[in-house]
């Protein structure tokens, strides 16, 4: 039993069978290789598109920095400006409310000096009427005079109040404004 396997096994392949296994080989070979050649081209390509979008990557990564970067300068020079136009309207309304203090004062002071010559000169008309005339009607004319010009001062100061009362308006509608602005960013 053992002889006949080894001379089966021992036997030649037909030649039709042997051409038929080198053409499959051949085939298989030429797949073979059709399909390394396919899978190169197919891995270059993903390569390549791999480098496109990691420098695509980096162009973005660049550009969203630089915007960011644009972004914190203008948000320093914004908050500079608020703080220069705060600065500056802080010192216009101290500016105002001591020209408003002092216009006051002058006001009062004012006041107190026309008191005190409408004083003075009742006790002038009322020692010198009988005594001279003529000097009476010198100091009326003086005393007209002067109360016209306290008459203009006094229009004045009224005025003087009311520029420093729309100014204090304007001030607080600016101050307003910059509230409205620092809150709405």
């Amino acid at each position: 039993v053992t002889g006949t396997l080894r001379a089966r096994s021992l036997q030649l392949a037909r030649p039709e069978d042997v051409s038929l296994l080198q053409y499959g080989v051949l085939q298989f070979t030429q797949k073979l290789h059709e399909v390394y050649h396919s899978t190169t081209g197919k891995i270059k390509g993903a390569c390549n598109s791999l480098q496109i979008y990691n420098l695509t990557l980096q162009i973005l990564r660049r550009n969203a920095l630089h915007v960011k970067e644009e972004e914190q300068q203008l948000q320093e020079i914004v908050e500079g400006l608020k703080q220069v136009e705060e600065e500056e309207l802080k010192n216009r309304s101290s500016e105002i409310n001591s020209q408003f203090k002092e216009v006051l004062l002058k006001q009062v002071t004012l006041e107190s000096q026309v008191k005190n010559m409408e004083q003075t000169i009742n006790s002038i008309e009322k020692s010198k009427l009988t005594s001279q005339p003529q000097h009476v009607s010198t100091l009326k004319s003086y005393v007209k005079q002067q109360n016209t010009t306290l008459q203009r001062l006094l229009e004045m100061l009224r005025r003087q109040q009311s520029q420093i009362t729309q100014q204090d308006l304007q001030l607080s509608r600016l101050e307003e404004q910059i509230e409205t602005n620092g809150s709405e960013q």
